[in-house]
């Protein structure tokens, strides 16, 4: 079966709109420096063929930045038998950004870059073609400095290289901890989440490849991205869990209800 892979990157929240943008337009100037096929050449519009080129310009960016994204809400609505459309702005959500690289869809990435928010956080989402998985182009030392060098531009408290299959198989985020509910293929860790894992714990995990930088840890779980239909790979990748001692927070669905209570009448 397919299986797909995404890169993503979480930023903290802003306590400025302004604060993450120049960290976004630093990680498409990464991606565009890699060229194909992670460069976003294409803005999300009313399809292809209208879409607008993107040349990593800065006075482009931040022309984008004020009037894309998801900083507003449009309300239609009949008032007295008229159509009426109202708008909402929503600043605090920042400005969601939307990209692709070429016109091919066997071999296009999609870029998602949120910048800017105040009320939730920031993020970069890199959806890899299935072809990279397929022909072992992910399974490469440029995609591992590709992740480095995001990491180091757009400075976020977490990441990893998803394999999207796989991580169905667990929970949701650990709101107590805040810590991820598994390991990937590649991870970061900022120091807050180093701190909260344990220096000794990730030593003792057994994993393939541990890189400090200024920003915190860069993680490499495994040799080679984890396949999600063979049962050795998922071993490890328990067996890795268990070690840094990472769970999910059960979903609502998945939490088990407590027995109901029988009344019996006197």
């Amino acid at each position: 079966m397919a299986q797909t892979h995404r890169l993503t990157l979480l930023r903290h929240t802003d306590t400025s709109a302004k604060e993450s943008v120049e960290p976004g337009f630093a990680v498409l100037q990464v991606l565009f420096r890699y060229g194909e096929p992670f460069a976003p050449r294409y803005i999300v519009g009313r399809g292809k063929k209208n879409a607008e080129q993107f040349a990593c310009d800065h006075d482009h960016y931040l022309r984008l930045v004020e009037r894309k994204g998801r900083n507003r809400s449009v309300f239609r609505y009949i008032e007295k038998g008229e159509k009426k459309t109202a708008i909402t702005e929503h600043p605090e959500f920042g400005s969601g950004l939307w990209f692709f690289t070429t016109m091919d869809n066997d071999t296009m990435c999609g870029v998602q870059l949120t910048v800017g928010a105040t009320a939730h956080r920031n993020s970069l989402g890199i959806n890899f073609p299935i072809y990279f998985w397929e022909e072992g182009k992910l399974d490469s030392p440029r995609t591992y400095d590709l992740f480095r060098d995001c990491v180091k531009a757009f400075r976020p408290y977490w990441g990893a290289i998803i394999n999207k299959r796989n991580d169905s198989r667990f929970g949701a985020w650990d709101q107590d901890r805040d810590l991820p509910p598994t390991i990937h293929w590649l991870n970061f860790l900022d120091h807050a989440h180093v701190e909260r894992v344990g220096m000794e714990r990730i030593h003792r995990a057994g994993l393939y490849r541990v890189e400090t930088l200024d920003e915190g840890l860069l993680i490499q779980a495994t040799e080679h991205p984890i396949d999600n239909d063979s049962d050795s790979d998922l071993m490890q990748q328990r067996r890795i869990n268990k070690a840094l001692d990472l769970k999910a927070t059960p979903l609502p669905w998945e939490t088990p209800r407590p027995p109901a209570t029988i009344r019996r009448g006197t």
